[in-house]
């Protein structure tokens, strides 16, 4: 039976290291398309597709091979190249502040502790969008997002930018929660009905923990305050209905929250 452990072990250590490896030769990859945004062109088209394809990789991969946190920065990083089809120097910039980072958890071995996942997202450059000259200048204000549609996060998120929020978005439920413990975000917005854990779940549980207690939220939904949906929703959550009442509900529950 020990022996049997011990081999595991050793195997797990095995793929560890090929993983690590493997990282560094994808960030030197990266690394050099970046250099060749400065001494060239702009990164753009199939180039610029690969690029997506390494950061992706690197997504999916950390979260394997134990670096959860790597995945969060790859992520993030995803998000800030969203709607860029032309990476120009001063964006390339920005991403070599990521792939830094990446770096060092790769020679670290290991993630950073949560205090310093917490600072490090902070001084990671804001997401850009196509309209950025419509935003106003991104704050030090981070929100975690969880919606049930793509389409209804993008209208949030476009919402928040335009305030000058950060913004992360997290992929499911349960991915919310485990990042609102790393991340420690100043606010937290979801769908009321999700496949899964829903919103009304995830504020339940962020309250319950003393360290995520006083965390802001926000829950969406089309459901009127008194719904039975929303019936164990805690008094101190924000309430935005979709629609014609969003703008104006939004704009109260971020005062209600001493966001704006």
């Amino acid at each position: 039976m020990n022996e049997t452990s011990d081999t595991y072990e050793q195997m797990l250590e095995t793929l560890k290291c090929e993983f690590i490896d493997g990282t560094f030769d994808r960030l030197d990859s990266l690394e050099k398309s970046l250099d060749g945004v400065f001494s060239q062109s702009n990164l753009e088209g199939e180039p610029l597709t690969d690029f997506h394809r390494e950061i992706h990789s690197l997504k999916g991969l950390g979260g394997t091979f134990g670096f959860p946190f790597m995945t969060m920065v790859a992520h993030r990083l995803e998000d800030y190249l969203a709607d860029i089809t032309s990476l120009d120097k001063d964006q390339a910039k920005d991403v070599h502040l990521y792939i830094d980072e990446i770096r060092h958890i790769a020679e670290a071995g290991k993630d950073p502790s949560e205090k310093k996942c917490a600072e490090i997202l902070r001084k990671l450059p804001a997401r850009v969008s196509i309209d950025a000259g419509t935003y106003a200048k991104p704050t030090d204000v981070e929100v975690l997002l969880v919606t049930s549609t793509k389409i209804l996060g993008r209208v949030v998120e476009k919402e928040l930018q335009m305030l000058g929020f950060r913004t992360f978005n997290a992929a499911t439920s349960i991915d919310a929660l485990a990042t609102a413990l790393r991340m420690r975000p100043d606010m937290v917005i979801a769908s009321a009905t999700m496949d899964g854990v829903n919103g009304v779940d995830i504020c339940r549980a962020l309250h319950a923990m003393e360290m995520t207690r006083e965390i802001p939220f926000i829950v969406l939904t089309s459901f009127d305050k008194g719904h039975s949906v929303l019936k164990n929703l805690p008094d101190e959550a924000a309430i935005v209905r979709s629609g014609d009442e969003f703008a104006e509900d939004f704009a109260v529950a971020l005062e209600k929250l001493n966001l704006v």
